[in-house]
Order: structure tokens, then sequence, then C-alpha cells
């Protein structure tokens, strides 16, 4: 296998001090369509059964230690707060800003976004091996080599999606919140190779919001993009969370979810959202329902047209097809 280098064009942010773009909010909810497991990184809990059965062991302690290592070591609990569930906002973020990422091609050896955290590949990984649903799915980007990713305290120049989204020492335009579970429920699921997962379950829905500051019409359009949407309030399906690039395990499936917009209010602050010389919304306003799908018709559209290397792939498709 061989790389490809490309040159990530790069310029100066811009000013972050002032309003002099949109500036407002999007209201979103996210529906999984299958089982989906979002960690915490952090938590780590034994069920009450699961102690009783310890405690029966008293008279054991190897036993006793080794039971208890073994129920921490592989339980992964849902990330929560404050006893709800939660999809972090960091993690929508790096989801949304990941998928942006691959969807950029180079056009003529430059490309408009580095990898933040993508390392450059030496070889092709075989079946079976860590990374490979993920090579076969985005195969003809992570052969690029962009270079170092940006980093604003080395460089004064960054690229269109750091610019957008933040790299270290700068402060992003858009932010995502916590997505908090609404509707659903979860379970604790006992899967192969001794994984014990809590999970929500098929048709759940989580409630959140993104705000985005001194952004262009087109770079609002990139972030529904980033989401999966294009002609309509609600998107494609997207991958999402642990166990995504996999098919099926036990019987169950995985990581599949659709974002959708609420609704989309501009600041009091905000420039008017116009494009083509038309206002599509003016400062102060909140849009929804059949307007809502029409202008983010229009910011899909125009992010397409402004951007030529952004090339969109329907990746659930391609990784039910390719793996």
């Amino acid at each position: 296998m061989s790389t490809l280098r490309v040159e990530v064009l790069r310029k100066p942010p811009r000013d972050r001090s002032i309003v002099q773009n949109l500036a407002g909010r999007i209201n979103i909810t996210l529906t999984s369509l299958q089982y989906l497991h979002v960690g915490s990184g952090e938590e780590l809990k034994i069920e009450e059964s699961k102690i009783s059965e310890i405690l029966k062991k008293m008279r054991e302690p190897t036993s006793i230690r080794s039971e208890i290592q073994r129920q921490i070591q592989h339980f992964s609990a849902f990330s929560s707060i404050d006893d709800a569930l939660v999809i972090p906002g960091s993690t929508v973020k790096g989801n949304v800003r990941s998928r942006l990422e691959l969807s950029f091609k180079n056009v003529n050896g430059r490309v408009d976004s580095c990898f933040l955290k993508a390392s450059v590949l030496k070889s092709e990984p075989m079946e079976g091996a860590q990374g490979w649903r993920h090579y076969r799915l985005w195969r003809d980007r992570v052969i690029e080599d962009r270079g170092p990713p940006c980093d604003y305290t080395r460089s004064e120049s960054v690229c269109l999606i750091c610019d957008l989204f933040g790299t270290n020492g700068l402060r992003g335009l858009v932010e995502f919140s916590d997505l908090t579970l609404e509707h659903g429920g979860e379970e604790v699921l006992e899967l192969p190779y001794n994984m014990r997962l809590e999970a929500v379950t098929p048709g759940s829905i989580f409630r959140g919001f993104v705000n985005f500051f001194n952004v262009m019409p087109e770079e609002l359009g990139l972030v529904l993009i980033g989401m999966g949407l294009m002609e309509k309030s609600s998107g494609r399906r997207v991958l999402l969370g642990r166990l995504k690039y996999r098919k099926e395990i036990s019987g169950r499936k995985f990581g599949r979810v659709i974002y959708a917009v609420d609704s989309l209010e501009l600041s009091r602050y905000s420039k008017p959202l116009y494009i083509d010389g038309s206002i599509l919304l003016e400062p102060g306003q909140n849009v929804s329902g059949e307007r809502l799908e029409k202008i983010i018709s229009q910011l899909t559209s125009y992010a397409l047209r402004k951007y030529p290397g952004l090339d969109i792939i329907d990746e659930v498709e391609v990784l039910e097809r390719v793996t």
C-alpha cells in the first residue's frame, strides 16, 4: 500500500473577539436505530446481584479478589450525569468533526482539512486486524498523508475544520451540548469475550443543541452535513459509539443513529442568514417545520458548491457492502 502526500490548505483563523458573521443555536435530536453504547470512560460499578455472589465467597479471599477484578474490569457503563444517561457533547463533536475530516478529498493534491488524530497508515490492515473495517470504509481518504495536525500554539495558520471546531490553542466556533436521554431505556448486555455493556435500546431518543458563533453560511451547512443532513431536517443513518463497525454480535446490532434538527435560531446579535443575495433568516428569528427544511437544503447545497473537495459517503451503506 502506498500513501499519497497532500497539502493541507491553511490560513489564519478569524477573530474570536467580535461578532461578524452568524451566531445562534441548532436544537437537535439523536435517535438510536439499534443498540447504542457510549462509555463514560470513568464510571465502574458492580450490580447488586454480583455483590451478593461475591459475599458468599468471604471465606475464600483469593476468589473474592479475582471475582471483583473480573466484574470491574469488564463492565462498561453508559455515560451519565446525575443519574441521567447522556452522550457527551465532546463525543458528538468528535463524531461530526471526524465525519467531515474524512468527507474531504484532495483536489489537485490539496485538501481543506487535516486529520486531527489519525496517523499515517504504513500498511493495509488485514481482515480481522484492528481498524480494518474503518480502512475499508474510508480507504481513499486514510491513505492520504496530510502531515501533522494543526496546532495554533506552533503555527498562526489552521485548516478549515480546525478553525471551525478548534484545535490546540484555538477555541472552536461551534460547541455541542451533552445529549440527554428523553425517551427509551437501557439494558446490561452480556456479550462474547466477557464484555458487559450498558446500552440504550433501539428507538431511544436524546436531545441537545449546538451553539455556533462567527460562522459563515457554508460552514453552518458543513455542520449539518457532518450530522448526516442534506435536504431535510432528518439525516441519513450514520455511525456512533462502540461496536459500530460490527455487523452483529450475539444477535444484536449496534451504532446506527440518525441526527435531526428540531429548530434553528439566530441570536439577536447575529448577522442575517443570506445565500445568493436572499435573506433566509433575520437576527432573533427561530425557524422550524417546512421553512426549516428549505433552509437546511439551501445551506447544505451551498456548502457543497463552496467546497468542491467535499465528497459525501453513505458510511452505513458502504460498511454493509464492504464487510
